[in-house]
């Protein structure tokens, strides 16, 4: 009896976690700010379109399980198919946003990249560690932002001649990236917890869990995921294969088919099209075929002129670019990505006025930017705006609240000690202890 009373609790628990996941978010980033009802500020999130696919597949689980429990059809090893069918389909989804889904999975690629380039040990914070208690911290310095937005590497040589280095880039490839797991949401655990319940439930009878029945539960997950993580893997290849024919075409001057084959990379793995270097050397060919006009060869030649020292012509360039590139485009963020070095080099050079217009541009185009977000801090306390500096801090903690990573926890602390430094300023002790304690604890 009190078998059969678990058991009927574990069903009823895995049709519960199913029903809170067609309900709960799965993944999703920030992308903008608004305001709640009571005057807070808090980041507006931005969700896949392919998470209500999933959230209504969970939805209609339940229903049909419920189904068939009404109709007394339920044998298990039907209700075992269906669990084993769609908990594949579910370790199947950070595949399906990291690579169907380029657009929010490269903003989300570049939130993270911005995240390591203030945390790691080469970045602002450990950096600035020792010019922390300078005046207005005049001493620290931005560090530069990084060169490349990059999902994974791919694999540029043949099935059989991969290494035993490129395992973990493999699991990179099925979706499984630091990126994607920074954003996870509960939706998904919940499904795999509620699928995971539900097929355990069925290698139950006679109050016993059978071994022919884990053993049919584990052939079945195995021959669903085995052919789809094969599938996933090909694509990857693929699109390397293309790209290495694309480099032979260049190297013999043949650049117009040197083009449409890293176009066709482009459309076997979609993601690939979001990669910096990638767009960058779309330009160089059309850069070489005559076409300067478009967008990657305009980005092409501010980028020569950045690399040769012409510092102003290339900020024009690339704020016409910015202007003109579509918004979420992956020349717009490259375009904005070239614009905040500048401000961080007019920063760190003594023009402090000049890298506040240019990161607040930024800021405009990318409300959620964290590097832009950082440095303009340091901008507004050496030139005494608190009011500005208090602002950016709330939108920087907004942001922040969607991150998994409590690696986050020392930006925010360094972003109260910024309000604490310009209270002191300002002539506030108590507002300056206030955001001290807030330091010590963000």
């Amino acid at each position: 009896m009190f078998k059969r009373f678990v058991l009927c609790w574990v069903v009823l628990g895995s049709l519960g976690l199913l029903g809170l996941a067609s309900r709960a978010p799965w993944w999703r980033i920030p992308n903008g700010f608004s305001f709640t009802d009571n005057g807070s500020l808090k980041a507006l999130l931005e969700e896949p379109s392919i998470v209500r696919i999933y959230q209504n597949g969970c939805l209609a689980i339940v229903g049909l399980i419920v189904l068939l429990g009404a109709l007394r059809r339920m044998g298990g090893r039907s209700v075992r198919r269906i669990a084993t069918t769609a908990l594949t389909a579910s370790l199947l989804f950070p595949y399906a946003v990291t690579v169907w889904q380029p657009g929010p999975s490269a903003r989300a690629a570049w939130l993270h990249i911005q995240h390591e380039n203030l945390t790691w040990l080469g970045g602002d914070l450990y950096m600035n560690g020792e010019f922390t208690d300078t005046p207005l911290k005049a001493g620290n310095y931005a560090v530069d932002t990084p060169r490349r937005v990059q999902i994974f590497d791919l694999p540029l040589n043949e099935p059989w001649n991969l290494d035993l280095n490129r395992l973990p880039d493999m699991l990179d490839w099925l979706g499984f990236t630091e990126p994607f797991c920074q954003f996870i949401g509960k939706g998904w655990v919940f499904a795999m917890l509620g699928l995971s319940g539900l097929l355990t439930a069925t290698c139950v009878a006679d109050r016993n869990v059978h071994r022919e029945r884990i053993t049919h539960a584990v052939r079945l997950i195995v021959s669903q995921l085995i052919p789809a993580a094969a599938l996933a893997w090909t694509l990857p290849f693929l699109a390397g294969h293309q790209v290495i024919a694309a480099q032979a075409a260049c190297r013999n001057a043949n650049y117009a088919e040197a083009l449409r084959l890293l176009e066709d990379a482009g459309q076997s793995f979609p993601i690939l099209r979001e990669d910096t270097y990638y767009v960058v050397q779309v330009g160089v060919l059309q850069h070489l075929l005559g076409n300067r006009d478009c967008l990657e060869a305009r980005l092409y030649l501010a980028n020569l002129m950045e690399r040769s020292g012409r510092f102003f012509e290339a900020s024009e360039r690339y704020t016409s670019l910015l202007r003109d590139a579509p918004p979420e485009s992956p020349c717009s963020r490259e375009a904005g990505r070239a614009l905040l070095r500048c401000a961080i080099h007019d920063l760190n050079s003594g023009q402090v006025e000049s890298a506040i217009r240019g990161l607040e541009a930024i800021l405009h185009r990318e409300p959620n930017n964290l590097k832009a977000n950082f440095t303009l801090q340091l901008a507004y306390l050496r030139t005494g705006r608190g009011d500005e500096l208090a602002r950016l801090v709330e939108e920087l903690t907004a942001t922040y609240s969607c991150f998994q990573s409590p690696s986050k926890k020392p930006i925010l602390a360094f972003a109260h000690h910024n309000l604490f430094v310009a209270a002191l300023d300002a002539g506030q002790p108590d507002d300056a202890l206030q955001h001290y304690r807030k330091s010590l604890r963000p």
